[in-house]
Order: C-alpha cells, then sequence, then structure tokens
C-alpha cells in the first residue's frame, strides 16, 4: 500500500515538472543547438523541418532530436 502511494506522488511530481518547464520558440531553442543538446543548428533544422513557429520546452526538444539522429536512413 505504501508503495503505491510513493508511486503515485513520483507520478504527480513528474508531472508537475513538465508542466512547469519554460516552453520556449523554436527559433530560440535552434539558436542555442550546441549549449542546449551539444548539435549544430543545422540538425535541429533537420529535426523540426516541419515543425514551423512551435514552441516545446527544452526536454521536448532533445527526444525529437534523438528520435530525428536514430531514424534510419532509407
Amino acid at each position: 500500500m505504501a508503495q503505491k502511494k510513493q508511486t503515485a506522488k513520483a507520478a504527480k511530481a513528474a508531472k508537475a515538472s513538465e508542466a512547469a518547464a519554460p516552453v520556449y520558440p523554436l527559433g530560440e531553442i535552434i539558436q542555442q543547438a550546441e549549449a542546449l543538446m551539444g548539435v549544430k543548428p543545422e540538425v535541429l533544422a533537420g529535426a523540426f523541418h516541419s515543425m514551423s513557429g512551435a514552441s516545446l520546452t527544452v526536454q521536448e526538444a532533445r527526444k525529437q532530436v534523438q528520435q530525428f539522429l536514430n531514424r534510419k536512413v532509407k
């Protein structure tokens, strides 16, 4: 029973930290690509080519970049 409560608290804390994460315009994230993710801005331009004018958290941007870098080439 105590373990369920701890799991529920951890899930709530994760949601709260996600909701509190600041959202940045895509252009600003691309400008700071090397500092935030260690990749060149061109990589982010490729990862976000279909997302013009979007706003993301840094965590969402990192996830999108990792998916882009791990994508198989046809």
